[in-house]
């Protein structure tokens, strides 16, 4: 292939001339803002669920006389001699607990002396439980020492008050 110089300058000029339009355009279409293509709806905020509340509690240190009563959890750290109604008791290894217990669950770790009324309890490693329990499930641990006698009902309608 062979160009004369006319028409091999002509086609660098012509070359030339595309890119700097081309340059021209593309630096235009950075000074001027774009136009949208599309426009985007508002999303939603997406609601984080609240926190769980903390359980209500009785401390280390505490000695308790008298009835609790409760529509929440409850955990005794400490010492509680009466009666004790909540959706959800749990008595810690430092915690000790002597009176009539009405609860949906009750998770005992420490000391219990009295009468048990829940639909759920679990008596784990270390509890020391002396007394009644009615419930609709149960579960000892191996490590847990229990003295009294245990009714199992099949139904059962327990409610905090």
């Amino acid at each position: 292939m062979s160009y004369t110089n006319g028409s091999l300058g002509d086609a660098l000029t012509s070359a030339r001339d595309k890119v700097s339009s081309s340059v021209a355009a593309l630096r235009g279409a950075h000074s001027r803002p774009a136009e949208p293509t599309m426009t985007l709806e508002p999303q939603p905020q997406a609601v984080a669920p609240a926190p769980a509340a903390e359980p209500s509690a009785v401390s280390k240190n505490a000695k308790l006389k008298g009835s609790i009563e409760t529509s929440e959890d409850i955990r005794i750290m400490g010492t509680v001699e009466g009666d004790i109604h909540a959706v959800v008791l749990t008595i810690a290894a430092t915690g000790a607990v002597k009176g009539e217990v009405n609860a949906e669950m009750v998770v005992i770790h420490g000391a219990f002396e009295g009468r048990i009324t829940a639909r759920d309890v679990r008596l784990c490693a270390g509890a020391k439980v002396k007394g009644d329990i009615t419930h609709k499930t149960l579960g000892i641990d191996t490590a847990a020492v229990f003295e009294g006698t245990i009714a199992r009902v099949a139904e059962m309608a327990v409610a905090a008050e």
